[in-house]
C-alpha cells in the first residue's frame, strides 16, 4: 500500500484556518508505538543552478502538527553552529501526509509557485550541512549532510551528490535518519533542476510490528547489565503462569550495526525458567559477586558492548519477541535510554512492563536506569501482575483553534471556548482523562489610512504604489486571520518625500572574521554620481577627530540605482574580493570605529554608522546583532542616510558573520517612505546650568517644557521634557600644608600658589573649589667640619639624634651645630612652621680627626680641680679656642684666643667629669678629661 500526498493549496499567508496546538502530555499510542511515521522528515532537497534551491518536509503521521515546534538550522561550510536558523509561526500547521516547502526567494517562478515559505535558511550549496530539529523534545529528526565536516564541495549521494542535484526520499523511508551514513542512502538522484515532485511525496504506509503474543505470554529481557571491565549480564524473565524449556529459545547479538548475527547462544536441553522467574546469564569474568554468583550460566552472549543490538527469539514460532537496541543500526557509543544509555549503566525493566517490545523507539522508554556496576537486583524480577486493577491517567491539553475542535477520542466537536473532558484509553488500557482547554479564536478586522511618497509595504509585506483601499492578511494574535483595510495615499510632495533618494547612503556593511570587512554604497537617485565630491571618514575608537579619511579618484562613477563596493585587500573570501570596485584603507575598521559618508561639496555628514566620539567597547547593537561579528544590509525601506544612529541603527537587516551573498547589489522600495505618522514621546532629565533639547533650545530653569522635531518619516516627533537643573557651585579655602597638599579630588601639589579643583556637589554638579596654598618645606641638609655637625635650616628649632642609640634625642643638643663626644651616627629633627621633618644619619668618627701631636704638649692642672684649671700649650698657638664639655659631649663653656701658650680658666659646672678641648683653626687638636671635685 501507498499513501500519495497531494500539494497544500495557497501560500503560507493565504492560510485562513489556522490551529495552535500545546500539548504537555506523549503523543497517542498508536502514533508512537514504532519508530517509523512517528516524526517529520525531509522529503525533497533540490540545490540547482543559481538560486534554484528548496527543502520539502514530510508529515507521515496520522495527525496534524504545529510547526511552531520545529526549526530549520543551516550549517555552512563544516560550521559547528547554525548560521542561519528557520523558526515557524505558531499558526503554520503540517497535516497529516502533506508537505511543507521551503525555497530561496530569488528561486526560479516554478518553484516559488510552490513554495509555502521562502526563507535565506535555504542558501546552501552542496557542502552545507542542514538539520529539522523538534525544539518541543529537543532531539534532531533528519539531517542533510554532517554538522561540523566540510566535505569540500558536496556530500556523496548514490549516483550523485548534495550539489547540482534534485534528491527525493524513498518511498520506502518513514522517518528521519541523524546518521549520514547511512540516510546518503536514502534518496534517489534526479538531475539538476528537477521540480516535477515538489510539493507531494509518496512513501510506503507504515504499520507498526506487532508481536504474535499478548501480555504476559512470552519470555523478556528483564535485566541488562553493561558495566565496567566485563560486568556484563543479561536476564530473562518468565510472566506466564507455566513453567518454560529454554531449549526452545535463543539469543543472538548484532555488533556494530550488522544486519545478521555476530553470534548466536542457545541453551541446553532440560533448562526450565519457572513461571515468574528469572534465568541470568553472566559474563564468565565478571564480579565474582555481583555477576557469577547469581548467574545461572556464563557464556558469550554476555561478550556485547553498548552498542551491540540483543534479539530474544522463540525458535520454535521463528518470532523475536524481545530486543535491546536496533539492528542494522551502529549508533555509535550506544543507544539512549532515560537517563542513561546501553553502554556504562544497568537497566532493568520497569514493574509495568509485561510483555517484550519490538520497537526500539517504544522499548527503550521501558526500562529504569541505575549507576555502573549496580547488581543487587540480578537474580530477580518484580512485575505488576497481568490483569492488575488499571490506574486511570489525567492529562491536561490546551488547544487554541479558528475553527471547531475534534476531541482526542474523535467522539465530540467543539466549537465555543470552554474546558471540556473526553476519554481515551492509555497505554496500559485503562481510561485515560484529557483536561482540554479550549479557546475558539475568531477572525479580526480592522482600518488604516495609510500615506507614502511613492510606495507603500503592508504588514505582510506586500507593496502598493498607486493610492486606493486594499486588503491585507496578517494572523492576529490567536493565530487567526487579522484582515486590514488600507486606505492607501500615494502622495509625492508628502511630508518627508523631499529628501528621499536625493544623496548617496550606506547599503550594506560587512564586519567579518580576519579582515573579512567590506563598504557599500548606494545610489538611489536618478541620474549618475561622481564619487569625487564625497569622502568617506573612518573615526577610530571613539575619537571626535577622523583617524583616516578615504577620498575617490576623479571620474569614479556610480550610475543611478547602482553600488560601489570598497573591500579589504586582505580578505580571505572571494565573497568580498570579487564583487569589490576598489579596496583601501576606508574597510581597516573594527565594531567600534564610526564610520561617516560626507558629500563635500555642500559640507554635509549624509550617513553614518556609529556615534563620533564615543567608544562602545566592541560595537553598537544594531537590531538582534551589532556592528561587530555581523553583515549589516539597510532595508529596503530606507531612500536616504541618517546621521541620528539612535534612529539609524534601527534600519538594517541584521545576517550572519561572514554572510556576502548580496554584496554587490541593493534593493530598494523605489522612493516610497513608510505612512506619515506623527510621534509624541515624554521623558525626564537633569541638568547641570542649563540642558539644550533635541531641536537645540537651551533651557536654564527647571520646568516641563515642549520640543519638536522631525521623526525618520519626516513627520512631527514631540517631546514632553520633564526638566530639573542643578547649579554648579565654588569655594574658596585657605591651606598650609608640610612638603605637599592632597586636594579634594586626590590631586597632589608640592609648591606653594593658587590652585583650582573641580569635584562633584549634593547636586551632581560642578562644585570648583580655589585653593590658596602655602607649602612648607624643611631644609634637612646637614654639614660636618671636623667633628661639628651644622644644620642647614635657619632661625628652626633643633633636636639632635643618635642614630645608633635608637634615634634618641641627645640631651641638650638642641642648637644649629653639634659637637658629639664619641664617635658614632648622628641626625637633627629640624621643626619650621609647625613643620617637622629628620634629615639623613651622618657618620662622626672622631678617631680620625688630626691631633698635630697636642695630646702630648698640652698639660691641664691642677687635675682633680676644685674648678681653676690652668692649660700649657707646650708653645704659641694662633687662633686657638678652649672648649669645656661635659660627659653627654656637650659643649658648655668656650673662650677664644688670637694667640697663646698659657691659659687659666674656670669650669662653671657642678661636680663631676669633663673633657677640655683645644681647637686650632677650629679643629680639633687635643682632648683632656679633667675631674672637677
Amino acid at each position: 500500500m501507498y499513501l500519495e500526498c497531494p500539494r497544500f493549496a495557497g501560500q503560507m499567508n493565504q492560510i485562513t484556518m489556522k490551529k495552535i496546538i500545546t500539548i504537555t502530555f506523549a503523543l497517542l499510542a498508536g502514533t508512537v508505538s514504532f519508530a517509523q511515521c512517528s516524526e517529520l522528515f525531509f522529503s525533497e532537497y533540490i540545490e540547482g543552478s543559481s538560486f534554484n534551491k528548496a527543502i520539502e518536509i514530510y508529515n507521515p503521521t496520522n495527525g496534524s502538527i504545529n510547526l511552531s515546534d520545529y526549526e530549520v538550522k543551516n550549517f555552512n561550510n563544516g560550521s559547528t553552529t547554525p548560521n542561519t536558523v528557520l523558526t515557524f509561526p505558531t499558526s503554520v500547521i503540517l497535516g497529516a501526509g502533506d508537505v511543507y516547502v521551503i525555497s530561496h526567494p530569488s528561486a526560479d517562478p516554478a518553484i516559488l509557485a510552490i513554495a509555502d515559505t521562502t526563507n535565506n535558511v535555504i542558501n546552501v550549496n552542496g557542502d552545507d550541512a542542514v538539520i529539522l530539529e523538534n525544539v518541543f523534545t529537543g532531539d534532531t529528526a533528519d539531517i542533510i549532510g554532517i554538522v561540523g565536516v566540510d566535505p569540500g564541495s558536496e556530500w556523496a549521494v548514490g549516483t550523485g551528490s548534495t550539489a547540482n542535484n534534485t534528491l527525493t526520499r524513498m518511498i520506502s523511508i518513514q522517518q528521519g535518519n541523524t546518521n549520514w551514513a547511512v540516510a546518503a542512502t536514502e534518496w534517489d538522484v534526479h538531475p539538476s533542476n528537477t521540480f516535477d515532485s515538489l510539493g507531494m511525496h509518496t512513501m510506503t504506509s507504515c504499520a507498526p510490528p506487532t508481536p504474535a503474543f499478548g501480555p504476559c505470554g512470552e519470555l523478556f529481557f528483564s535485566e541488562y547489565i553493561e558495566g565496567s571491565n566485563s560486568n556484563k549480564a543479561l536476564e530473562i524473565y518468565n510472566p506466564t503462569s507455566f513453567d518454560i524449556d529454554l531449549v526452545n529459545y535463543v539469543i543472538k547479538r548484532n555488533n556494530n550495526g550488522s544486519p545478521t548475527p555476530s553470534g548466536v547462544y542457545d541453551f541446553p536441553v532440560g533448562t526450565i525458567i519457572a513461571a515468574g522467574d528469572v534465568y541470568v546469564i553472566g559474563n564468565d569474568q565478571g564480579d565474582p559477586v555481583g555477576i557469577i554468583a547469581p548467574s545461572d550460566t556464563t557464556n558469550g552472549a554476555t561478550w556485547f558492548n553498548g552498542d551491540d543490538a540483543l534479539i530474544l527469539e522463540n525458535i520454535t514460532s521463528g518470532d523475536t519477541i524481545d530486543i535491546i537496541g536496533q539492528v542494522g543500526i551502529d549508533p555509535g557509543t550506544n543507544w539512549p535510554v532515560g537517563t542513561g544509555a546501553t553502554s556504562e549503566y544497568t537497566l532493568i525493566r520497569k514493574m509495568n512492563v509485561n510483555q517484550g517490545e519490538l520497537d526500539w523507539t517504544v522499548a527503550s522508554n521501558q526500562w529504569d536506569v541505575y549507576p555502573q556496576d549496580m547488581f543487587d537486583s540480578l537474580g530477580m524480577h518484580t512485575m505488576t501482575p497481568c490483569g492488575a486493577p488499571c490506574t486511570p491517567t489525567t492529562f491536561n491539553q490546551v488547544i487554541i483553534s479558528c475553527s471547531p475542535v475534534t476531541s482526542p477520542s474523535g467522539t465530540y466537536t467543539w466549537s465555543t471556548t470552554g474546558v471540556y473532558n473526553d476519554t481515551i484509553f492509555n497505554a496500559a488500557g485503562c481510561d485515560s482523562l484529557y483536561v482540554v482547554d479550549v479557546t475558539i479564536g475568531t477572525e479580526t478586522t480592522s482600518t488604516i489610512n495609510a500615506t507614502a511618497c511613492s510606495a507603500y509595504g503592508s504588514p505582510s509585506g506586500d507593496i502598493y504604489t498607486t493610492s486606493g483601499t486594499y486588503t491585507d492578511t496578517i494572523p492576529n494574535a490567536l493565530g487567526c486571520d487579522s484582515v486590514i483595510t488600507i486606505n492607501l495615499t500615494i502622495d509625492p510632495t508628502g511630508v518627508g518625500c523631499a529628501n528621499n533618494c536625493s544623496d548617496l547612503f550606506f547599503s550594506e556593511y560587512i564586519e567579518g572574521s580576519s579582515n573579512n570587512k567590506a563598504l557599500e554604497i548606494y545610489n538611489p537617485t536618478g541620474g549618475d554620481i561622481d564619487l569625487v565630491d564625497y569622502v568617506i571618514k573612518r573615526n577610530n575608537n571613539g575619537s571626535p577627530t577622523p583617524s583616516g579619511t578615504y577620498d575617490f579618484p576623479v571620474g569614479t562613477i556610480i550610475a543611478a540605482g547602482d553600488v560601489y563596493v570598497i573591500g579589504n585587500d586582505q580578505a580571505d573570501s572571494l565573497g568580498i574580493l570579487v564583487p569589490s570596485d576598489t579596496t583601501n584603507g576606508a574597510t581597516w575598521f573594527n565594531g567600534d570605529d564610526a564610520l561617516i559618508l560626507e558629500n563635500i561639496i555642500s559640507g554635509d555628514t549624509i550617513d553614518i554608522i556609529g556615534e563620533v566620539g564615543i567608544d562602545p567597547g566592541s560595537g553598537w547593537p544594531v537590531g538582534s546583532g551589532a556592528t561587530n561579528n555581523y553583515t549589516l544590509v539597510r532595508s529596503a525601506a530606507i531612500q536616504q542616510g541618517n546621521t541620528n544612529w539612535a534612529t539609524a541603527a534601527s534600519e538594517w537587516v541584521v545576517l550572519p558573520q561572514n554572510t556576502f551573498d548580496s554584496l554587490g547589489g541593493h534593493w530598494m522600495v523605489s522612493c516610497a517612505v513608510l505612512p506619515c505618522t506623527d510621534t509624541d514621546t515624554s521623558f525626564a532629565v537633569t541638568a547641570c546650568d542649563s540642558y539644550t533639547s533635541p531641536s537645540g533650545i537651551s533651557w536654564t530653569t527647571s520646568g516641563i517644557y515642549n520640543d519638536t522635531i522631525a521623526n525618520v518619516s519626516g513627520c512631527d516627533s514631540t517631546f514632553v521634557i520633564d526638566l530639573t537643573v542643578n547649579v554648579s557651585t565654588s569655594n574658596i579655602i585657605t591651606e598650609f600644608a608640610c612638603n605637599s597638599y592632597t586636594a579634594p579630588s586626590g590631586a597632589v601639589f608640592t609648591t606653594s600658589g593658587t590652585f583650582t579643583d573641580v569635584i562633584p556637589n549634593t547636586a551632581g554638579c560642578d562644585s570648583t573649589i580655589t585653593i590658596n596654598l602655602t607649602i612648607t618645606t624643611v631644609d634637612v641638609s646637614t654639614t660636618l667640619s671636623g667633628d661639628t655637625l651644622t644644620a642647614g635650616a635657619t632661625g628652626a628649632a633643633y633636636q639632635w639624634i643618635d642614630c645608633d642609640n635608637g634615634n634618641a634625642a641627645v640631651s641638650g643638643a638642641t642648637n644649629q651645630s653639634f659637637t658629639p663626644a664619641t664617635t658614632g651616627n648622628y641626625a637633627v629633627i629640624v621643626t619650621e612652621n609647625n613643620c617637622t621633618d629628620t634629615s639623613a644619619c651622618t657618620f662622626v668618627n672622631l678617631a680620625s680627626l688630626p691631633e698635630f701631636g697636642l695630646n702630648d704638649a698640652v698639660v691641664v692642672h691642677p687635675n682633680p680641680t676644685t674648678g681653676a684649671i690652668s692649660l700649657d700649650f707646650g708653645s704659641t698657638l694662633s687662633n686657638v679656642s678652649v672648649h669645656v664639655l661635659d660627659a653627654m659631649g656637650r659643649d658648655i663653656q668656650s673662650s677664644s684666643f688670637t694667640s697663646a701658650e698659657f691659659v687659666q680658666m674656670t669650669i662653671n659646672g657642678e661636680a663631676g667629669q669633663y673633657f677640655i678641648e683645644v681647637r686650632v683653626d677650629g679643629v680639633r687638636a687635643a682632648v683632656k678629661r679633667v675631674v672637677k671635685k
